[in-house]
């Protein structure tokens, strides 16, 4: 009986503990969200020691690397120098570094790894960044393959393809990123519809609009185009490589690739302006969304 006790009352014990952890990652998330970055960090450092398992330190690991990310693009934008703004960085590739050891399974460590690497090949200059690439494409290549419906990593890879210069210098193609941004938009809406995540990024949006902007087609080519990368689609095997005429595949509004990014800033700002307490990153995408949106009128 006194066995049966202390196994019931260890077990129990083990749960709690467990429990407790579940939700400090979860107000680690929240204050994430609300841009209190150094709190959710100082706070997963805190927790870090009590992960019973691999699985549960990768966890925290992502989060870290996470939070580095973001306390750095806020310490670069706040003017702090490009050698304080790397360090931070390099504590994110770190972090992402022991989640992915921890659990080569869990494919944040792989996407956030990438965002860090990307953020010093862009801090180091145009060379370093391009130095880059082939790294940052293989880690968003490994997170998709461990979740095929990564919405950021899709939303990444359109970010890349837009900025890259194209053949020969580099593989930039802003067809390819309209098409990953419209998946990248779509996995969102579908995972807050889930309730996976509890706020919209608005920056999807955003981005969108930006490649539709370039591309610049008008009505008749996009009607003229679409069967053609469904055939596409439909003929391509790879998951990433399909995403590249995903367009194909969905309904776009009867109207030039202008009129629909017009559209999408104009929703854009609406969708922020009637938020109660919008983010920080809400208010950084709001501030663009309206920049883009006098500078193409």
């Amino acid at each position: 009986m006194r066995i049966t006790v202390i196994t019931l009352f260890t077990a129990l014990s083990f749960a709690g503990v467990l429990y407790a952890q579940s939700s400090d990652l979860q107000r680690a998330d929240a204050l994430d969200t609300a841009g209190s970055y150094e709190s959710a960090q100082n706070l997963l450092l805190r927790v870090l020691p009590s992960a019973a398992t691999p699985a549960e330190r990768a966890d925290i690991y992502v989060r870290l690397s996470r939070e580095s990310l973001n306390i750095a693009d806020r310490e670069h934008d706040t003017g702090k120098s490009k050698e304080q703004v790397l360090a931070i960085y390099d504590h994110g590739v770190a972090y992402a570094d022991k989640a992915i050891a921890a659990d080569p399974t869990n494919p944040e460590g792989y996407f956030w790894k990438s965002g860090n690497i990307g953020r010093i090949g862009l801090l180091k200059g145009v060379m370093v960044s391009l130095d880059s690439v082939p790294t940052i494409k293989e880690l968003l290549t490994k997170t998709i393959e461990l979740n095929n419906n990564h919405a950021k990593a899709f939303y990444a890879l359109g970010q890349m393809y837009a900025k890259l210069p194209g053949w020969p210098i580099s593989f930039g193609s802003i067809e390819h990123a309209v098409s990953l941004a419209r998946k990248a938009v779509d996995l969102q809406e579908r995972d807050i519809r889930a309730g996976l995540y509890p706020e919209m990024d608005y920056g999807f949006y955003l981005e969108l609009a930006r490649y539709l902007h370039q591309r610049n087609w008008d009505a008749k080519k996009r009607a003229h185009e679409q069967p053609n990368e469904k055939k596409k689609f439909n003929e391509t095997r790879d998951l990433i490589e399909r995403s590249f005429y995903y367009e194909g595949t969905v309904a776009i509004p009867a109207e030039s690739d202008r009129q629909e990014a017009n559209a999408l800033l104009e929703r854009t700002i609406r969708m922020i302006n009637q938020k109660a307490s919008p983010t920080d990153r809400d208010l950084r995408t709001l501030r663009d969304a309206k920049k883009n949106l006098a500078d193409w009128s």
